[in-house]
């Protein structure tokens, strides 16, 4: 067997290319670093540019550009094949944590120490939104797959979902009892799913803000979680140095089934007691 690529430096943060030959890395050194994931200690190009160490870390989804945020307060926009900078997104008067492209690579979404995220046209560097309401520094913004939502996270103990084109906060999503390391939608984007350095993952129902499930297992903070592509999965990582699947809720079939429900309800195909019942049915446990 072939060893692993090997990912020399102090790196700090690192993302995987959609076609999954490529890495990038954001180090301490201030440094951006593309990597070919097929082949040990294969360096393919530094991108230097920030002037404080580099935080977070992304490919576009067409993996022609590379998204950075870093201490420095900027968010930058990296051509891959030139290694240059195309795009500088300023703004935040503090350090960006956080950095995401929406699924058609249109937007960005930043998550900064100034107590705000910021929504920019990824073109043209225009400011689009500024979201404001978390108490404390923000760690990370997230699009929904279909680019109408921004969820972010905070070391104020909350989650919070936005409207990506008004800037409307829609639900303050509350019951972590310490900073909130992530939040990310699920694939269908029916629920948003937090990591918490209190030791819990937490599901939450997007159209209502309501707590459906509480995670637990790891001894210590959880400090990442990503979904399974069919959205029935969970994958944690936490400071007890391990990893945790999970189902998506309790049962993956009855969170399916709960969609499908919710779906009808949506479309009027149910009655007002129907839609009662299914309230109830679907309410955490």
């Amino acid at each position: 067997m072939e060893p692993a690529p090997k990912l020399v430096g102090n790196q700090h943060a690192v993302n995987g290319s959609p076609d999954s030959t490529r890495l990038v890395s954001g180090s301490h050194d201030k440094t951006i670093r593309v990597w070919d994931a097929t082949a040990t200690d294969s360096e393919l190009g530094k991108l230097e540019g920030h002037t404080r160490w580099v935080t977070s870390v992304a490919f576009s989804p067409d993996g022609q550009r590379v998204l950075t945020g870093a201490d420095d307060h900027a968010v930058r926009i990296w051509d891959v094949k030139t290694g240059q900078p195309s795009l500088v997104l300023e703004g935040h008067k503090g350090g960006v944590r956080g950095a995401s492209f929406s699924a058609d690579g249109k937007l960005v979404a930043s998550a900064s120490d100034d107590l705000t995220a910021r929504i920019f046209d990824a073109a043209t560097g225009q400011t689009l939104q500024i979201l404001k309401g978390h108490k404390n520094f923000l760690r990370t913004a997230q699009f929904s797959s279909d680019g109408k939502l921004v969820v972010t996270s905070s070391d104020d103990a909350t989650a919070r979902i936005w409207d990506a084109k008004s800037g409307q906060e829609l639900h303050v999503l509350r019951g972590h009892t310490q900073r909130v390391r992530t939040a990310a939608f699920s694939p269908d984007n029916f629920e948003v799913v937090t990591a918490s350095e209190d030791g819990t993952t937490r599901l939450w129902d997007v159209p209502s803000g309501q707590l459906r499930a509480v995670l637990r297992g790891h001894e210590g903070g959880v400090r990442s979680v990503a979904y399974a592509p069919d959205g029935q999965r969970l994958i944690t990582a936490g400071e007890d140095y391990t990893a945790i699947i999970h189902p998506a809720t309790r049962n993956g079939f009855y969170a399916f089934a709960c969609r499908i429900l919710r779906n009808l309800g949506r479309t009027g195909e149910l009655d007002a007691t129907q839609r009662e019942q299914l309230l109830s049915a679907c309410a955490p446990r």
